[in-house]
Parts: C-alpha cells; structure tokens; sequence
C-alpha cells in the first residue's frame, strides 16, 4: 500500500490533503514538530478526519532517547502526540528498554535510512532486526534493503519513492517502486503533494504496486 507523507508547514493544508486523499489512502505521514501553527484545535480536525474516513496517522518523530524522555515526548507537551497518532517512529539506538511498551500505538523502527551517508551498517541493522521481532508494538520496519530473518508478521516500510526523481540536495535517493518490489508500504511525498493532480499520481503509483 501507499503511505503520503505530509512534510507540510501549515495545517490547513495538511487537512486539505486529507480531505482530498483519504478515500484513496490508508495511512497518511506527518512530522509535527515542523508545523507552524499546530495546536489542539488542529488535534481535535485530525480525531474528527479520522473517524469519518478510518485511515492512520503516523507520526514520523524518530524518538530515540532514554525510555523516560521517550515517553514524556509521546504523551506531554504542546503536541500529545499519543493522543491522535496510531504510528510512531523510534529508532533502535537506545536499545530494547528505551522503547516504551504503550497500549493502542504501534510502532515504525527506522533500521535503514534513504540518504546516501547513512551509518546503518550490517551489525546495526541486524540487531534492529532482533529488536524488531520481539517488541511487542513494533509492527513494522522502515529499510531500503529486504531485511534478512525478519518475521513474517512484520511490515515493510520503504521511504523514498518517486516515478521520476534520483537524488535530492540533500543526499535523498529515490528509487520506483519497481526496484523495491519487497516491500508491503511505500512511503511518497513531493511527488503527490506538490503536483496539481494528486489522485491521478496516486493511481500512477498503485499501478506499480
């Protein structure tokens, strides 16, 4: 399936992309940490998308910090992010404890990123892997690579989409979603948001699927 990440600023916006995406989406991306005017009115817009068209929200935080911070960062402060997120991202550098076991969140571990000078080697990626299969909230992995002796049971999240793109300036690599033809969600961004006719793009990348 499809995951849109909305990395847009505004939250009109953001809503106005889901409005116009959802009956066609399951998940949609957010990083709310770069929304400028994010407040619990904008919560209260999401909670109401959600009912009416049952899709998810990710919330691309990437926490990756000493479990306590972790979970003052999940349910405190001006963004409550537990309380309308269904998806977090942590990566695995703190280790097994760090990641908070929460009821009614599941969780996206970051094994493998899309930039060319990523520091994710063979030894960290295995290891995440072993993290992954035994979390009870992870249930999926975010790679570039088909990860080896992951459990059936786990999703596979490919960042890093686009039909045209290779290569951004700031060391971004695009692949087609033929090139990465084990992966069960394929994360787009730039190349549905900011075209004039996003469903026509989404039907274009659905066909690769």
């Amino acid at each position: 399936g499809i995951c849109v990440a909305l990395d847009l600023n505004k939250k009109d916006k953001i809503l106005e992309m889901i409005e116009l995406m959802a009956p066609h989406i399951g998940i949609f991306k957010l990083h709310c940490d770069i929304i400028d005017d994010f407040d619990d009115i904008f919560i209260k817009q999401l909670l109401e998308l959600k009912k009416k068209y049952n899709f998810f929200i990710w919330e691309d935080r990437k926490f990756s910090d000493i479990g306590y911070i972790c979970e003052q960062q999940l349910h405190k402060g001006l963004h409550k992010i537990s309380t309308w997120s269904d998806i977090v991202s942590f990566h695995s550098t703190c280790g097994y404890k760090s990641i908070p076991v929460v009821n009614n969140l599941y969780i996206f571990l970051v094994v493998e990123l899309s930039v060319s000078n990523h520091l994710c080697d063979i030894n960290y990626i295995s290891k995440s892997i072993e993290i992954a299969n035994t979390h009870p909230n992870i249930i999926g992995v975010v790679c570039q690579h088909k990860p080896i002796k992951l459990n059936k049971n786990i999703l596979i999240v490919v960042p890093g989409i686009s039909l045209t793109k290779t290569v951004d300036s700031y060391n971004q690599q695009y692949k087609s979603i033929e090139h990465k033809q084990f992966g069960d969600i394929y994360v787009i961004g730039r190349s549905i948001t900011q075209n004039k006719n996003p469903i026509e793009i989404i039907n274009k990348y659905k066909q690769s699927i």
